[in-house]
Parts: structure tokens; sequence; C-alpha cells
């Protein structure tokens, strides 16, 4: 499995994954300062797709807003998992999750 952050942020994004010891653990990662295009621009989806070398369809993003990141990465052509913690956000077109332990039976589908 190929990991990528897609993130709404400046240019210090690796620096900071790599001062909390993470960095290592993603084949790639985006920030959509140096990308030029913030979620929910398809366009930030598809320059990670393409850094890591997956096909949209084949791809599964996860992140915790309906806006951004459901509606970004569906209009990128990725499906779409909501991560809603405190279960307060009104339903929408991406199925929800409230940790990330229930992401795994997604990533084989």
């Amino acid at each position: 499995m190929r990991l990528a952050v897609v993130s709404n942020w400046d240019c210090s994004l690796p620096a900071v994954l790599a001062s909390l010891g993470v960095a290592d653990r993603f084949d790639a990662i985006c920030a959509s300062a140096p990308v030029g295009a913030a979620k929910p621009d398809p366009a930030i989806f598809h320059h990670a797709l393409g850094l890591l070398g997956v096909r949209p369809e084949n791809a599964l993003h996860c992140g915790d807003s309906l806006d951004a990141d459901c509606a970004g990465a569906r209009a990128a052509g990725l499906r779409a998992v909501l991560i809603d913690r405190s279960a307060v956000l009104s339903t929408g077109p991406c199925p929800r999750i409230s940790t990330l332990a229930e992401l795994a039976p997604w990533t084989t589908a």
C-alpha cells in the first residue's frame, strides 16, 4: 500500500511531519502551497496520485472535511471516507468512520 499526505498547508509540512517522527511513513507529502492547489481542487489529489503512481479509481482518501476532503477526492475520481471523531457533522456523500482503526476494511474494497 502506498500512502500520501494531502493537506492544505504551507511549505513546512514535510519538516513538521519529520519533527513528529512520521514523515518516513509516507511515500508522498503534498502540501497545497508548493503544489499550487488546495483541497477541494482535484489538482492536489491528482498531484499526489502522480507521485504515487496510482490511478484515481485505485485510491482511497480519508479526511475530516465534507467539502475539502470528501467532495475534493470524489471530484478527482477517488473513493473517500470521512473521519468524524465528534459525530456532529451532517450526513453526506461519504461513508463515515470515527477512528482510523475503522479505515482498514475500506483499504481492500
